[in-house]
């Protein structure tokens, strides 16, 4: 298939993650419903990405386009499976607190902006230059890489599934602490070695990063 043109890639990067807040959400209001916890229904979309990076990695070089294959047979059966929702939520009887504009100035709410603002100033460069210098400056083969995020999300998707639970019944500040110093060593560990090999490892750090950054943001913030 020809390459996508400009106005087709900002489209699609327009749309990108654009459900995972929502979906989220949903699960967040409905968590008292759910047979397992938050971090466990949360898992199964981090076994998604494993198993697209796995199939990628594993079978051999695949073209541009057939991820966006992969990424449409996933969404047509969520398509489908979404019938199966009921057509109304239900509604929860809370009382209406009045707005107040100082409460956007709370001391904890205001410190848990500036935590998330530099957790996720650092997220996306790791996201999106550590393959970039993986295999152009050490020469890597992104093979290996795919199959190593594939080995760090399933080893993800497993503590979030197993320990879902526990998580959500951490003290928040001990949760966000752990996050921070997981994400340290992720990018600390990249730092300081510049063997293609040993880099591989500096993925275990996003296991703790991510997993209980996935299990316990959203139901902190709802």
């Amino acid at each position: 298939a020809p390459a996508p043109g400009r106005g087709n890639r900002r489209l699609f990067y327009f749309c990108f993650m654009v459900h995972q807040p929502l979906i989220d959400s949903i699960a967040t209001e409905s968590a008292d419903r759910l047979v397992l916890s938050f971090g466990s229904v949360r898992s199964f979309s981090t076994f998604g990405y494993a198993l697209a990076g796995l199939i990628l990695g594993v079978v051999g070089y695949a073209s541009s386009t057939d991820i966006f294959y992969y990424i449409a047979v996933l969404a047509a059966l969520s398509a489908v499976i979404s019938i199966t929702a009921p057509k109304e939520a239900p509604q929860k009887k809370q009382e209406k607190e009045p707005f107040r504009f100082a409460g956007l100035f709370n001391k904890r709410y205001v410190l848990f902006l500036l935590y998330t603002f530099f957790l996720y100033a650092v997220s996306p460069v790791n996201v999106v230059f550590f393959p970039v210098y993986y295999t152009d400056v050490l020469g890597g083969d992104i093979k290996h890489l795919s199959i190593m995020i594939s080995v760090e999300c399933f080893l993800e998707w497993g503590m979030m599934l197993v320990f879902g639970a526990k998580i959500a019944k951490t003290a928040p500040r001990k949760i966000f602490l752990m996050i921070a110093l997981a994400a340290a060593f992720r990018c600390f560990a990249v730092w300081f070695t510049d063997n293609p090999y040993l880099m591989l490892l500096a993925y275990f750090g996003s296991v703790m990063w991510f997993g209980l950054q996935w299990s316990s943001v959203a139901p902190y913030i709802c």
